[in-house]
């Protein structure tokens, strides 16, 4: 009769503590049992165990990234004026559109009635035709309208806006549907419960 338990051998590893130290870390992100690491690695060979933060000995890939550390302060000081200029650009023409008229000026009042002008009094813009729906011209590049904003296109106060909330939270719970009571009876069939 044979020995059902299968034949073990011991085998005595020197291995250095890197190689302890990686299949130890291997062994609990891969969830398995160390021995199956070292048997994995042994059949692979130990090179996938080293460690991949070994100094790179090619001296003309230090030397290349040694020159691209060096003009890093010249790039950014490059792009710092860049940004600068861009600046000082979008500051003058900012300018020049508060000196031609594009911020409203408060001494000019909007005309009272809808006229069909050909140009934005404020900036000098062409207009398109009026809309049809409201007659109106809206200048797209600042914003001005021929149709004066009055007192009933106003946003309203919000003492106003609070009130037709509540008015309108009262109406819906006004025409609710009552909830059916418990004190109904059910319906009666002729020939029972269904």
């Amino acid at each position: 009769m044979t020995d059902p338990k299968p034949s073990t051998k011991v085998v005595t590893l020197h291995l250095p503590i890197e190689i302890v130290a990686s299949i130890a870390r291997l062994s609990r992100e891969l969830e398995q049992p160390q021995s199956e690491i070292l048997v994995y690695a042994l059949r692979r060979g130990l090179e996938f165990l080293s460690l991949q933060s070994e100094p790179s000995s090619d001296w003309a890939q230090l030397a290349d990234r040694l020159t691209a550390l060096e003009a890093l302060p010249a790039q950014v000081a490059e792009l710092q004026a860049e940004v600068d200029r861009l600046l000082q650009t979008s500051a003058q023409a900012s300018a020049a559109s508060a000196v031609n008229g594009g911020v409203p000026n408060p001494d000019r009042p909007a005309p009272a009635a809808p006229v069909e002008v050909d140009r934005c009094p404020r900036c000098d813009h062409k207009l398109n035709a009026p809309l049809k729906s409201s007659g109106r011209q809206v200048c797209i590049k600042c914003g001005w309208t021929n149709k004066p904003r009055t007192a009933a296109s106003a946003d309203p106060a919000p003492d106003e806006i609070q009130r037709l909330l509540n008015q309108a939270a009262a109406d819906a719970i006004a025409n609710m549907k009552p909830k059916k009571s418990a004190s109904v009876e059910p319906k009666k069939f002729p020939f029972g419960l269904r």
